[in-house]
């Protein structure tokens, strides 16, 4: 039993290291799990920058800060981070710090130089540079800002004094136009006091024909259905028809392509003018046949008894 109380101590032990190992890095904003990659850098300027401040690759949160110490002697600011350790610094890299400081909220920026270079090793240093602060951006662009405010106003100020020019002279365009819009509202005043009584019966008599025509189509509901319902039998028969039109109108097409290549008997005795003149030809000798025959019918009838006629 005694044994078994060691045991359970033991664990407990290693279970509260575990968990102030774990506690340890958390707070100092290191990987819980993975390995880190420690780097320095150095300052002329921190800019606020202290231990567990972010450090960040392409806006990123990739580490942290983890010491910050002036030099006496040079006055620089020697700073001491760490990244994550599936990151790899290549050379050429340098930090810059960023942020306000008023606000809380400094952070170490790592610019990367070019990739496939070498490595930085661990432990390694890389250059700081200092970096442009809110109060940089906004000294450098306040001179042309003033410029500007001062070019509109200006602006301002010349477009304001003509309009005071044009309104305060009698003869000017703008009193004019003002006085014409001023003489239209009235007329158009006018114009609508005197037809108000038109215009109101005119919105009651659209009023009573919008009603009229309510009350006939509720009315007549069952007509107008029929009606559509015969129109809409009618559009169909007319489809139908056309359809039919157009297959009859594609047999012709036909009959034509097969008359005018000559196919059927109706079409060699359209293109061929041999058969035309043999045609003519012996409707010709009909025709004089039957002519002899009206003249002189003795002469084919003599050999014909009636009783052969009939």
């Amino acid at each position: 039993m005694k044994y078994s109380k060691e045991i359970t101590v033991g664990i407990s032990l290693v279970v509260a290291a575990v968990i102030l190992i774990l506690g340890v890095r958390y707070f100092r904003d290191l990987p819980l799990f993975g390995g880190t990659y420690a780097l320095n850098t150095a300052f002329d300027d921190a800019g606020g920058l202290q231990p567990g401040s972010a450090v960040r690759i392409n806006g990123v949160r990739v580490g942290g800060v983890d010491d910050v110490k002036l030099d006496s002697e040079s006055g620089r600011v020697h700073v001491r981070f760490h990244v994550d350790g599936d990151i790899s610094i290549p050379a050429g890299s340098y930090a810059t710090v960023g942020g306000f400081a008023a606000l809380g909220s400094p952070h170490m920026t790592v610019h990367l130089g070019t990739p496939g270079t070498e490595v930085v090793p661990e432990g390694g240093f890389i250059p700081g540079q200092p970096g442009e602060s809110i109060f940089d951006m906004v000294t450098d662009r306040a001179p042309a800002l003033t410029n500007s405010v001062e070019a509109v106003l200006a602006n301002a100020n010349s477009t304001f004094e003509n309009a005071d020019v044009l309104l305060e002279n009698a003869n000017s365009d703008v009193r004019e136009t003002l006085r014409s819009f001023q003489q239209a509202a009235t007329s158009l005043e006018a114009l609508i006091r005197a037809q108000q009584v038109e215009v109101t019966e005119t919105v009651a008599n659209l009023r009573r024909f919008t009603g009229d025509m309510s009350a006939f189509s509720t009315e007549n509901r069952d007509s107008l259905a029929l009606a559509v319902r015969n129109l809409n039998r009618s559009l169909q028969q007319l489809e139908t028809s056309l359809t039919a039109l157009e297959g009859a109108a594609s047999t012709l097409d036909e009959i034509l392509v097969k008359m005018n290549t000559g196919e059927g008997t109706f079409a060699r005795l359209v293109n061929d003018p041999g058969l035309y003149a043999r045609l003519d030809s012996a409707a010709m000798n009909l025709n004089a046949l039957l002519e002899a025959i009206r003249q002189d019918p003795g002469r084919y009838l003599r050999h014909m008894s009636l009783v052969d006629i009939f």
